[in-house]
């Protein structure tokens, strides 16, 4: 089943190559966003060497055709005026078919991120060479962060409204039975790409588990720096809970000024003492994203769970306890109360902690909340289970080669019910627009498939769909 959705990645030129692809990818909008801006890279040049003064990027432009409209550019010692036109590679120039397209003649820069291993002119319908730049050698910040801090919503790009080409011109047509097929296989590839990233910063099933619950805890926004910053902590193992808590602060910057609102905690100032004591020693700095946060869902407190999970000594015995939980489900068969004990076996794993102070107390407040506040919730190990332990399991079962195991699997992915978001809902109607259809994406495993789709194709062409390969190349591919 996973051959299928890979088979329909194969060719996408869009598509960072594996040996520098990050879970968390950059995709075009991340670089419409920096060329908006003009921030997070050096002085530009083009593919030929000639320096590129931006005096005005232009305007982002929310209809079909170049990215930007009427920019402002001096390149060597001429002024020009006209688009600019954006993209991952150079390939996309003609992939994208706009040599083809005379909406593209007024392009006077193609703005790539890779430098392609062979330089190739960019031509125009008109049979004019367009200057070049790849932004790949000009950022002055890692990929990862980039991708971090740009927060995409925050800019003037129009999201595309109603429903995809894809509802009409494939799923309206198309049966569950097949619809099911192809979400399947995305959602199985989704749980191979997560594994592989976990792969590429641990190098153990075990660390590898307690690293995926940290990515967990900084939820979309911080998912990047919570992992970076629980793999700097783990050589601060031997450290007492609260350094391990006063060291993930200061190096989050929550001991800086434009805290002094919780300067009235004597828990912030002990922990503000333990960290003088041990700034020296961090030499790791994280920046967090603190808009539009609930209290409850606050870095802090992830923080806090952090510190603990660092300290818990069993910690190590998680990755073994959860095959243990596996083996012993996948040995019988099927029924639904097994799946029930199953399913609460997962939940149960995913560590939950007591206390005196954090289940309390929101943040460094005055008073306690005066009702227990556990550290995460319910839908927070829910999403722990599907994004790190679904995973890892799906890993554990392909390296087994069992059959029966691998049926078990699928038995089990597919009985965790989605976890319904604006995102999900938004997919499902971009994918199914009124269509009853649209309940199939109603389990994690399909709903799963559908945020890998969005990612790997929609994401690259939201505004309107042009452009883009999914329909053609599911069809060339069935």
């Amino acid at each position: 089943m996973l051959p299928l959705y890979k088979n329909l990645l194969a060719p996408y030129p869009c598509s960072v190559s594996e040996k520098k692809e990050n879970y968390i990818s950059l995709t075009e909008r991340h670089l419409q966003a920096v060329w908006l801006e003009q921030k997070y890279m050096r002085p530009l040049m083009t593919a030929d060497g000639e320096p590129i003064k931006v005096i005005s990027p232009g305007l982002w432009n929310t209809e079909a055709g170049p990215d930007f409209l009427k920019a402002h550019l001096k390149i060597g010692d001429k002024e020009l005026k006209g688009d600019i036109e954006i993209h991952l590679n150079d390939a996309s120039w003609y992939a994208h078919k706009h040599h083809e397209d005379e909406r593209y003649d007024m392009v006077v820069l193609h703005v790539a991120f890779w430098v392609p291993a062979n330089q190739n002119p960019i031509i125009s319908r008109c049979g004019n060479q367009v200057r070049t730049t790849h932004l790949e050698n000009y950022m002055t910040i890692p990929l990862a962060r980039l991708v971090q801090l740009i927060d995409l919503d925050l800019y003037p790009y129009k999201r595309f409204t109603g429903s995809g080409q894809c509802s009409q011109s494939l799923f309206k047509n198309l049966s569950e039975e097949k619809i099911e097929k192809l979400f399947s296989s995305a959602a199985y590839w989704r749980c191979e790409k997560k594994v592989e990233y976990l792969q590429s910063r641990f190098p153990d099933r075990t660390m590898q588990l307690a690293g995926g619950i940290a990515m967990a805890l900084g939820y979309k926004h911080n998912a990047e720096a919570f992992i970076d910053l629980f793999a700097a902590l783990l050589r601060y193992r031997d450290l007492s809970e609260h350094e391990l808590l006063a060291i993930a602060l200061g190096c989050c910057g929550f001991f800086e000024e434009r805290f002094v609102k919780w300067e009235h905690s004597n828990s912030y100032r002990q922990l503000r003492l333990l960290w003088w004591g041990k700034k020296d020693e961090a030499d790791f700095q994280a920046d967090l994203r603190l808009d539009h946060i609930r209290p409850l869902n606050h870095p802090v407190r992830r923080l806090a769970y952090m510190a603990k999970l660092l300290q818990d000594p069993r910690m190590e015995d998680l990755w073994f306890k959860l095959i243990n939980i596996w083996c012993d489900f996948a040995s019988k068969d099927f029924s639904s109360v097994g799946t029930r004990i199953i399913k609460q076996q997962l939940l149960d794993l995913v560590p939950d902690y007591q206390d005196p102070y954090w289940n309390s107390h929101f943040l460094f407040e005055p008073q306690s909340g005066g009702h227990a506040i556990s550290f995460i919730g319910k839908d927070t190990k829910a999403e722990i289970v599907i994004n790190v332990f679904i995973p890892l399991l799906q890993a554990l079962v392909k390296e087994s080669g069992n059959s029966k195991w691998w049926e078990s699997f699928q038995h089990l992915y597919h009985t965790f019910r989605g976890i319904t978001t604006s995102k999900s809902r938004y997919l499902q109607h971009r994918f199914f627009g009124n269509s009853p259809k649209a309940a199939i994406l109603n389990t994690a495993r399909l709903s799963q498939g559908a945020y890998q789709i969005h990612k790997d194709f929609c994401l690259h062409y939201e505004a309107s769909c042009e452009g883009c390969p999914f329909v053609k190349r599911y069809h060339d591919s069935v």
